[in-house]
């Protein structure tokens, strides 16, 4: 099994007197700077709010499968009931 060195920092964020928001990356600290990181994690957070919505709604949070290939199908045949009623309606 290969091995390699896997370096992580945490950025730290106060959001109220008392409370702080941690986020732990991998990017370089000369490229994103704390505040940088702040804006990016804002951006992606509807993003995120949505992609849990979703996951939730059509029943993705556990897999009753560990083969990548299983995954997908199960993946793809839970998206496609999701969306189905709304398309026959639309015939």
């Amino acid at each position: 099994m290969d091995t390699y060195e896997l370096s992580f920092r945490i950025v730290r964020f106060p959001i109220s007197a008392s409370s702080y928001e941690c986020i732990v990356t991998n990017l370089p600290a000369d490229e994103f700077p704390a505040e940088r990181i702040k804006k990016v994690y804002n951006a992606r957070w509807g993003i995120e709010s949505s992609f849990r919505k979703l996951k939730y709604s059509i029943g993705l949070s556990n897999f009753h499968t560990y083969k990548p290939e299983y995954i997908k199908q199960e993946i793809w045949a839970k998206l496609i009931a999701y969306k189905l009623p709304n398309f026959l309606s639309t015939m």
